[in-house]
């Protein structure tokens, strides 16, 4: 906690339109995501 406090900690997010949804996991199963996916509904 204190390393995110002092800005220490980066995290990689990259958004995934929800109509990729299939896409995205697929990637995830091959290991090919660096740090999250967030699916976004609203594109």
């Amino acid at each position: 906690m204190d390393f995110a406090a002092r800005g220490l900690v980066a995290a990689t997010v990259e958004t995934v339109p929800f109509d990729q949804v299939n896409e995205a996991l697929a990637r995830l199963r091959r290991g090919e995501v660096l740090g999250r996916l967030v699916l976004d509904f609203g594109r």
